[in-house]
């Protein structure tokens, strides 16, 4: 799991991630700002995307902002609970 995306989202932070398998789990080019791994114009058109259409940046974090949300751990700390029977302590 990537964990420090989930941060830097939890922070309002905007992020930009390698489209690998393990970050696709998770995010998309719809919930994320991609680049291609090993790929120094990838890197290059993703850094400058902010810049060519705010709009489309802005919903991309809103996205990323809302899978961050579906996997907070207060969210998976009840699910943990409830599948051993116990109840959430609060």
């Amino acid at each position: 799991m990537p964990t420090r995306i989930f941060e830097y989202l939890a922070k309002n932070k905007p992020v930009v991630v390698p489209d690998t398998q393990g970050i696709r789990d998770y995010f998309g080019p719809k919930s994320a700002l991609c680049l291609e791994p090993d790929d120094p114009q990838s890197l290059s058109d993703v850094i400058l995307q902010p810049y060519r259409d705010r709009q489309e940046v802005d919903a991309v974090f809103a996205q990323g902002r809302g899978i961050n949300e579906a996997h907070r751990w207060e969210i998976h700390k009840k699910r943990l609970l409830a599948r051993i029977g116990r109840p959430p302590v609060e």
